[in-house]
């Protein structure tokens, strides 16, 4: 079932690792509720569990297709610019979602998109467009000074008192008109 959802609706996890997590859930709930139940039949269930777990998974990093089957594998959705609408219809996508996606690692526009992978716990990869790259300081020798963060002393029409006094106290500082002591 977690399969057919789609890629986009998991977090960090793949789909069994999800699976994993209710079977937990579900032993971990028959134990607590019900009294019939001992302390002893919920560890040997918790261990009978692990231990099917453990096996899965050795059998799924010895045999590739069986990983690929419990683990999942990246999509291609856009290759060499160019969206595939397939990939994107299997792994229930609209996009707007791509879009979105693109927006959290910093892209804008999908024309500066190379390739962009959907991975197994539905977070992407992208790869730029060489063009589009950021240009850097250290491509022109340039040794720009760090800003300091920026701080927020006006929220919804309020002055955050402490937060003012804090950037007066390191812009005299910076100054050099009042050491720390003064302030």
């Amino acid at each position: 079932m977690t399969r057919l959802l789609g890629k986009k609706e998991m977090s960090q996890v793949t789909p069994f690792d999800f699976i994993y997590a209710l079977v937990l859930g579900g032993i971990l709930e028959e134990g607590i509720y019900d009294e019939k139940v001992s302390i002893w039949q919920i560890l040997f269930a918790i261990c009978l569990w692990g231990i099917s777990v453990y096996i899965i998974e050795i059998c799924a990093q010895k045999s590739n297709r069986m990983k690929k089957l419990l683990k999942g594998h990246p999509s291609l959705i856009i290759r060499n610019g160019e969206l595939d609408i397939k990939q994107m219809k299997k792994n229930h996508l609209e996009i707007e979602q791509v879009r979105t996606m693109l927006r959290k690692q910093g892209v804008f526009t999908l024309r500066e998109v190379r390739d962009l992978y959907l991975e197994p716990g539905g977070d992407i990869s992208v790869k730029l467009h060489s063009k589009a790259g950021s240009i850097t300081p250290d491509m022109f020798d340039l040794n720009p000074r760090d800003e300091a963060p920026s701080i927020l002393v006006i929220e919804e029409g309020k002055i955050k008192e402490e937060e003012l006094r804090s950037v007066i106290k390191i812009k005299r500082m910076a100054s050099g008109r009042a050491s720390e002591e003064e302030l």
